[in-house]
């Protein structure tokens, strides 16, 4: 037994690391991740001795790993990581985990305890073994018999995804017999390009039987689901793909965790199926006959009480399956002869299967996480690689990067966050010659932000986007998934906030030998990108997301469209009545507060932050209290006015504000379509100047958004939006003040909304923004919200916002049921060809008894009984449609006098 590694070097031989590092080498490794210990030193050595793998020092093991991730996806071939006994292998398991999921190649190379130390059990002895094959397709241990060490290294890294090799201590110093001088390893038997083996027998009447079930199924009914190496731009092969599709009218998806897609202009276009598993489950039910392509059948990522484990609900008849390397080219060049796919020629008769060039419009203004994501895709180079960690900040990416120039984009395979930073190493590392885009999540950056450091030594040409949103956003979204209540506790709050003290990354980057600066615009992010781009060696920019961008009203930039600022306006200081206090005491009059002429725009919900919806809504409780007390001396408009401008006429709303307004203390002034006309008579920037001098507060019901923006672009006073063919926040905050009374709640409401995916949808949306919820609207195709609303709205991660064409399905455990007409009142042929186009989609008694008894029911009213619900609906003990039309009054209350600084 050797028990010394000082031993007399005997000529024609060499060390155990130094045949194992030669072997590695050998079989085409050429890049070392290391964080070696005492039991790795010999490796060390002959990493120096064995010329032709560079070798790379991380900080923490995660990088190692994390790197050589990164690398394999790109290069296509593995890359080495070097590991310090057990407890180093433990510290990198969670990116090894990653790399199994993505099926990336990899050796991890780890050292162990001397064989004759073992028993002993040292303090960092550990069960190598079983912890290594946690994550990995096979697991070599190499002994001290005297095996070749270097067709064992061989071995080890020509294997399919992940593989471990530990070399005990003792192993690594014995002397084995050096090659002799030019000799390579043979490698294994049959490896290496043009020896991939014959595809198996009957591969030809499967492809014939593949291409007659693709040919049988119904128009829209086909899809085939890609992942691993069918989503790689090798050979022509996302081409041949793209032309499969076309040619047999099958939709193209994707794994929503993908290892890597090469994405953009000339390349097939992909839908990426959704990450939650009820939405992923709807996405590929739809199909009658899935065809898979190197994937795995998707599963959900987590068990939801209720929910489903298997995405894939077909028969076994219906799926088919194309798998294995070697086979995979083969297997669709045949089925491309088959389908005739040949004759598909991109941009004439594809069907729009290949994505044209549309770069988004570079946003101004305030940033949000949807406008980084379009800057990030305005800007990226053709050739970039997108490795993308941004979870919640980064959902509008897929779409906005679509028709970019040809990219490769990676993801977090295996859901062990702290991937992004490492794999960027190893991406820039393998693709040097091409720029590597890191958009990463704060949260899970600071698993691995040892990686910014490797990045600088090694002057790697990575530009990091950290989105600071100082929030473990995904696991609110989860709490409101999950209904779990409470949900804004102090253990909860504790535990998904980031802040306090807040992370400075400008300052953690340059510690780390990153040049880092902060952007608070989009042109501020804009105009970083580009310099990050234009220049050598690796940048961290730090964008600051909508979810912390939190100023105090009256000084706040009021988001006017989707994402389009105006100027403040003004706002005096002013002495602040607290209603809650007063209504105790039931002594408010208005001579306790003296409010200026401006104030706050109440135009869309995500204005405005939780915690001050939540207040308007407790405000307009109270309110509503002293009201219904019979309270005569609660006057706080007393002596002010308010105009209300009708293009679009409506009862309820007339009413509601001038009996609110009126029975407050003020006095309304009814403006109908005879009286103004926006933007006809004169422009809409006169009227609004004129009227805020006439008026502490103007509310406006529109047909046109922008005649909205327009007028609160110029006006002093605030407005209020009564109704726009967008939006509709006032009714919204009617409901969920309903809802309060109610279900005793705000927050982990499933709210299922059944119909057209119209103003009210945006409205709802906007406020799960704010407000975690589930949020479900169940509408027949065509007729979905708008899409840039969506994202905006998802990009926020604050709840799980969904589309659902089965509105059975989407009424299961909804806390409300929530309808509205399906066509403008009066409009009597668009009412009749929506009764054809809705139908299956009117709440009837049926589809609230498949919602569950704890639902309830509501209608922003004015209903068609009998249309979009039934009578017996709108009667039914579960109809809280009565209390929602009287709230109106009292959630408009609130937001005025929220507006006019009276809260």
């Amino acid at each position: 037994i050797l028990r010394s590694p000082n031993l007399p070097i005997m000529a024609g031989t060499e060390t155990g690391a130094t045949a194992v590092i030669r072997g590695a080498r050998d079989a085409g490794i050429e890049v070392c991740f290391a964080n070696p210990g005492t039991s790795e030193m010999h490796f060390v050595s002959a990493l120096d001795q064995v010329p032709g793998i560079r070798a790379v020092l991380g900080l923490h093991e995660t990088v190692c790993t994390g790197a050589a991730d990164g690398y394999g996806r790109m290069a296509g071939k593995p890359a080495m990581a070097l590991l310090h006994l057990g407890p180093g292998l433990a510290n990198g398991l969670a990116n090894l985990h990653n790399a199994r999921r993505a099926r990336t190649p990899t050796l991890a190379l780890v050292g162990d305890m001397a064989t004759w130390h073992q028993p002993a059990d040292a303090v960092l002895a550990m069960d190598i073994d079983s912890l290594a094959r946690t994550v990995s397709e096979e697991v070599y241990r190499a002994g001290a018999g005297g095996e070749d060490f270097r067709r064992l290294a061989e071995r080890a890294a020509e294997a399919r995804g992940v593989t471990t090799l530990v070399v005990p201590h003792d192993v690594s110093w014995t002397r084995v017999p050096a090659p002799e001088d030019g000799v390579k390893g043979e490698g294994r038997e049959g490896s290496g390009p043009g020896a991939a083996p014959a595809p198996p027998p009957g591969t030809e009447e499967f492809v014939r039987d593949l291409a007659a079930a693709m040919r049988a199924a119904s128009r829209g009914r086909l899809g085939i689901y890609c992942g691993g190496k069918a989503l790689i731009d090798a050979e022509g092969a996302l081409r041949l793909l793209g032309q499969i599709a076309a040619a047999s009218g099958a939709d193209l998806l994707c794994e929503n965790s993908f290892a890597r897609v090469d994405r953009g202009h000339g390349l097939p276009k992909f839908r990426r199926v959704p990450y939650f598993p009820q939405e992923a489950s709807a996405a590929l039910g739809k199909y009658e006959t899935l065809v898979l392509v190197d994937a795995r059948r998707p599963v959900a990522n987590f068990g939801y009480e209720g929910g489903p484990s298997q995405l894939v609900t077909q028969s076994e008849e219906a799926v088919w399956e194309i798998d294995g390397d070697a086979h995979i080219g083969t297997v669709l060049k045949l089925l491309g002869m088959e389908l005739q796919a040949g004759r598909i020629v991109p941009f004439k008769n594809c069907g729009g299967v290949f994505a044209g060039t549309s770069r988004p419009l570079l946003p101004t203004g305030r940033l949000t996480a949807a406008a980084m994501c379009a800057t990030i895709a305005a800007l990226q180079p053709e050739g970039a690689i997108v490795v993308d960690e941004a979870l919640t900040s980064g959902t509008a990416y897929w779409e906005a990067s679509s028709g970019c120039p040809q990219f490769s984009h990676l993801t977090l395979t295996g859901g062990a966050i702290g991937a992004g930073i490492p794999m960027a190493v190893g991406a820039a590392m393998a693709c040097p010659a091409r720029r590597v885009i890191n958009i990463q999540a704060d949260g899970s950056g600071l698993y691995s932000a040892q990686g910014l450091w490797t990045q600088a030594r090694e002057k790697l040409n990575v530009l990091t986007i950290v989105c600071a949103n100082r929030t473990y956003a995904i696991l609110k979204l989860e709490l409101a998934k999950q209904r779990i209540a409470p949900s804004n506790g102090p253990a909860a709050r504790s535990l998904t906030d980031l802040g306090h003290p807040n992370i400075d990354w400008v300052a953690l980057a340059a510690g780390y030998g990153v040049p880092a600066v902060q952007a608070g615009s989009c042109e501020e992010l804009a105009r970083q990108i580009e310099v990050g781009l234009a220049r050598d060696g690796p940048m961290a920019t730090r964008p600051m997301s909508m979810l912390v961008t939190y100023t105090p009203v009256g000084a706040r930039s009021q988001r006017l469209g989707l994402g389009t600022p105006i100027r403040p306006t003004a706002s005096p200081s002013r002495r602040t009545a607290h209603i809650r206090a007063r209504a105790a005491a039931k002594s408010w009059s208005s001579k306790d507060v003296s409010p200026p002429s401006s104030g706050t725009h109440f135009l869309h919900l995500d204005d405005f932050s939780k915690e001050e919806l939540v207040h308007m809504l407790q405000t307009a409780k109270d309110a509503k209290a002293i009201l219904k007390s019979g309270d005569q001396s609660f006057k706080p408009f007393k002596g002010k006015t308010m105009a209300m401008i009708f293009t679009k006429p409506s009862m309820r709303t007339r009413v509601s504000f001038e009996t609110g307004f009126t029975k407050l203390g003020g006095n309304a002034v009814y403006l109908g379509p005879d009286t103004i006309q926006l933007g006809k008579r004169e422009p809409t920037r006169d009227i609004a100047r004129v009227l805020c001098r006439y008026n502490e507060m103007i509310m406006a019901r529109l047909f046109g958004h922008q005649d909205l923006i327009d007028l609160a672009q110029y006006s002093d006073s605030p407005i209020i939006n009564g109704l726009t063919d967008y939006n509709h926040p006032c009714q919204i905050m009617a409901d969920m003040l309903t809802a309060w009374e109610h279900l005793g709640r705000l927050e982990n409401l499933k709210i299922a909304y059944v119909g057209d995916g119209n103003n009210m949808v945006h409205s709802w949306m906007r406020l799960a923004s704010r407000i975690p919820m589930e949020f479900v609207c169940a509408c027949p195709e065509g007729f979905t919200p708008d899409p840039a609303t969506r994202e905006l709205c998802q990009a926020t991660g604050v709840s799980s916002i969904s589309i659902s064409h089965e509105p059975f399905e989407a009424v299961k455990g909804a806390d409300i049921v929530y309808t509205d007409v399906w066509a403008s009142m009066g409009q009597k042929e668009e009412a009749e060809e929506r009764k054809r186009q809705f139908k299956g989609f009117q709440v009837n008694e049926e589809m609230m008894k498949a919602a569950g008894p704890q639902a309830k029911f509501m209608h922003c009213l004015p209903a068609e009984r009998g249309v979009e619900c039934t009578d017996g609906v709108m009667e039914a003990e579960y109809s809280i449609v009565f209390d929602e039309a009287e709230n109106r009054m009292h959630a408009q209350n609130g937001i005025m006098l929220h507006a006019m600084g009276l809260s």
